[in-house]
Order: structure tokens, then C-alpha cells, then sequence
């Protein structure tokens, strides 16, 4: 039986995993499966007759796949691990590592309901209109899965609208969470990308709510570097005196597929648990 985590740790990190998510460990619900059982409960009533779609944001390599197959392995709570989102599965022209490159979307579905974690190709760095756009119209479920991020955003304004102009009630975006990485300054751009898509968008009454998940955490050298990136993150989410809306935690590895069975950890389980209940049950303004 082996412990994983996402990111391998040594002797010159001085803030192990466990560390890392002790603080979340200690508030919330503290078992696994009633938390489990309190997801369902908020899927069945906020959520009748279509699922929650959560939208990963953030830039290629922060660990976006990494946390769907995390989340996956704590909610599902199989003995074998599943990798649901492969991380480095990029187009035959760009050999890139670490690049999603079509919307992808997992379902998690229970007796109570379901939600859908929406992971899209890491966001290049600029704030071109059309890519403000191309944003718009995901929130508002006019994207289809498994479109490519790269080939809709080389169109114009018009004729992406023009393409994409038929709302499924599936597919709007319910809840955004930013992905960021704790050992790399957060970029600007993809905030203003976000909130100005955010602001284009006229089509709803509500507001999405937005959270931050901050990974690669055991990378970080002091804890005074790690405080820094949760503040900048949730000011950057508008949740400034709010730290329930982040999630700041080391992952389980994708390395780990197809190998056996390994042994679960609540002080990874926990946390993403817990932080999944909170972004399921959080009101839409």
C-alpha cells in the first residue's frame, strides 16, 4: 500500500502534504462519507432536472486534470484509482506537456442528482476580445463539449456567435473554480479574461459564483510564500474575507492509474470533500 500525493516532496521542502491540508481537515463535516451523503442532499435540492457544471479556469500545467481525477478518487470512493482526465494529452502540432485541449466534461452522477467538472485547454497569456467571448458563451451553455478551445478562438466575434448560438440547459456553467499554482505567480490575465466575460454576459439574472483552488502546494518553500499565494488568489476571486471559497491542498497522483489498489487518505479526501459540498451548496447571487 502506498501513500501518493501529486507532487513528489523531499528533504528541502520544509511544508509536507499533510501539512498542507491539516487546516481544512479540522473544519467542515469530518467524515468522508457523511460528506459524501451531504453532497447528494445539495445536488437533490438546488439541482432538480439538470446537473451542476463547475468550470476548472486556469493556465496550462497548474494541475487541472490532476484535481478531476482527485475529486474523482475521494467522491467515487473506489478501491482502484480512475484517471478520468489525462494530464499532457495536447494536439499532434504542439508537443506540449501538460495541455488539454478540447472541452472536457466529467459527469459524477448519484440517486440525488449530478454535476459535471468542466475542464477546458489551459488559457494562453492575453485578453483578446474573442477569447472574453469564446468565455461568455460557455457560462451560458452555448459551447458544446469537446470543442477545441484553439481552433474557436482563431474566429471572429460574429461568426463565433453565429456558430455557437443554441443554449443547452446542460451545459451552463453553474459554479467557476480558478486553478492556480502556489509556486508561480497568479496571472492577471486570466482574472480579467474571467470577470470580463462575467460582465459581457446579459443572458443571466444570476451571478456564477467563483472559488479558487491553489495546487502544488508542497512545492512552496516557506509557509510565509504559501499565506501570500491563498491571499492573492482569493482577492483575486473577490472572496477576500472569505477563505471557505478556496481550497488550497495537495492531490493524489495520476502517475498511480492502473497500478492496484492504494490506500486512501482522509487528509486528502477531506478537504477536497468538504470544499466540493461548499461550492455544490453555495447560492448563486
Amino acid at each position: 500500500m502506498n501513500h501518493i500525493w501529486s507532487w513528489t516532496w523531499g528533504w528541502f521542502l520544509p511544508l509536507p502534504p499533510k501539512y498542507i491540508n491539516k487546516e481544512f481537515c479540522q473544519v467542515g463535516i469530518s467524515n468522508a462519507e457523511d460528506c459524501r451523503a451531504e453532497i447528494q442532499k445539495e445536488l437533490k435540492k438546488k439541482f432538480t432536472g439538470k446537473p451542476c457544471n463547475i468550470l476548472l479556469v486556469g493556465v496550462r500545467g497548474v494541475g487541472k486534470s490532476t484535481l478531476v481525477n482527485s475529486f474523482s478518487f475521494a467522491f467515487k470512493n473506489k478501491e482502484f484509482w480512475e484517471e478520468l482526465s489525462k494530464a499532457g494529452e495536447f494536439h499532434h502540432t504542439q508537443h506540449r506537456p501538460g495541455v488539454t485541449v478540447n472541452i472536457k466534461s466529467f459527469k459524477f452522477e448519484t440517486d440525488n442528482g449530478s454535476f459535471n467538472i468542466v475542464d477546458v485547454e489551459g488559457w494562453i497569456g492575453d485578453n483578446k476580445p474573442i477569447r472574453n467571448k469564446f468565455f461568455q458563451l460557455l457560462l451560458d451553455g452555448k459551447i458544446p463539449w469537446k470543442t477545441r478551445v484553439s481552433a474557436s478562438l482563431t474566429k471572429t466575434e460574429d461568426k463565433m456567435t453565429r456558430e455557437f448560438q443554441e443554449v443547452d440547459p446542460d451545459r451552463i456553467i453553474d459554479r467557476v473554480l480558478i486553478v492556480a499554482a502556489a509556486d508561480a505567480p497568479i496571472p492577471n490575465y486570466l482574472i480579467d479574461t474571467m470577470f470580463v466575460g462575467l460582465c459581457l454576459d446579459n443572458n443571466r439574472d444570476d451571478q456564477v459564483p467563483i472559488f479558487g483552488v491553489l495546487t502544488k502546494c508542497d512545492r512552496v518553500k516557506d509557509e510565509k510564500t504559501l499565506k501570500d499565494r491563498k491571499s492573492d488568489l482569493l482577492e483575486l476571486c473577490g472572496a477576500k474575507n472569505n477563505e471557505a471559497n478556496m481550497l488550497s491542498v495537495c492531490l493524489y497522483a495520476d502517475a498511480v492509474a492502473g497500478k492496484g489498489p492504494y490506500k486512501r487518505l482522509d487528509w486528502i479526501d477531506l478537504p477536497l470533500l468538504n470544499f466540493l459540498f461548499w461550492v455544490i451548496r453555495t447560492k448563486n447571487v
